[in-house]
C-alpha cells in the first residue's frame, strides 16, 4: 500500500502545537508517534513478562528455608522403637551419683526380664554406707519406674545403652551436676 505524501495543512494526523513563551510553532507528527508508541508497547510487554517470569522462579533462601521446616516436620514423627519394644534394656547399669555427705554413690541397678531389680548403693568415704534394696519396675515409653519395696519411687529415662535419673516430675535433672546422673549400661541379659 502506498502512502500518499500529504502537505503538513492537509494531512489529518499533524498537529501544532504553541508554546506561549516563545511563540514558537512546532509540529508533531501523530504517525510517527503511534508508530513509537507501538513499538514501546511491544518492549513494556517483553519487560513484563520477563518480570513475570522471574518472580515466579522462587527465592532460593526461601526454598531452603521451606526444605529444612520439611526436615524438622519429618524429624518430629514419633519413634516407634521404645523401651518397652526393645530387648536390650534388661541388664546391669552402673555409675557414681552425686552424694551430699560424701564424694559420690557408686550405684549398681540390676533390670531384670521378669520386671524385678536390685538396687546397690555404696556411699563411697563412709562406714556402714552401703545399701541393698530391691522392689519392681514398670516402662512407659522410655520411661522407666522403680518402685522399692519401702515405698521409695525412682525416674529413669531409657537411652541406648545408659539410664539418666529424672526428678519426681519425671524431668530431667539440670545444673552443673546434670552429667553425674546417669548409669551406664555395663552388662546385657
Amino acid at each position: 500500500m502506498l502512502y500518499r505524501q500529504m502537505e503538513p495543512s492537509h494531512d489529518p494526523y499533524y498537529v501544532n502545537i504553541s508554546t506561549q513563551k516563545n511563540n514558537l510553532q512546532t509540529g508533531i507528527n501523530y504517525r510517527e508517534l503511534i508508530i513509537q508508541l507501538n513499538d514501546m508497547k511491544k518492549y513494556v510487554l517483553v519487560v513484563a513478562v520477563a518480570a513475570a517470569l522471574f518472580s515466579c522462579s522462587g527465592n532460593p533462601k526461601a526454598d531452603a528455608t521451606q526444605t529444612d521446616k520439611n526436615k524438622q516436620e519429618t524429624a518430629q514423627v514419633p519413634d516407634m522403637h521404645n523401651a518397652e519394644t526393645s530387648l536390650d534394656y534388661w541388664g546391669v547399669y552402673e555409675g557414681t551419683l552425686p552424694a551430699a555427705s560424701s564424694p559420690g554413690i557408686k550405684t549398681t541397678l540390676t533390670l531384670n526380664k521378669d520386671k524385678t531389680f536390685t538396687l546397690r548403693s555404696e556411699y563411697i568415704d563412709e562406714k556402714d554406707g552401703i545399701f541393698n534394696d530391691k522392689g519392681t519396675y514398670t516402662l512407659d515409653g522410655n520411661v522407666l519406674t522403680t518402685k522399692q519395696e519401702g515405698g521409695d519411687i525412682t525416674y529413669y529415662k531409657v537411652e541406648e545403652g545408659q539410664l539418666k535419673m529424672l526428678d519426681q516430675q519425671k524431668q530431667p535433672i539440670t545444673g552443673d551436676l546434670a552429667k553425674f546422673y546417669i548409669l551406664k549400661q555395663t552388662k546385657k541379659f
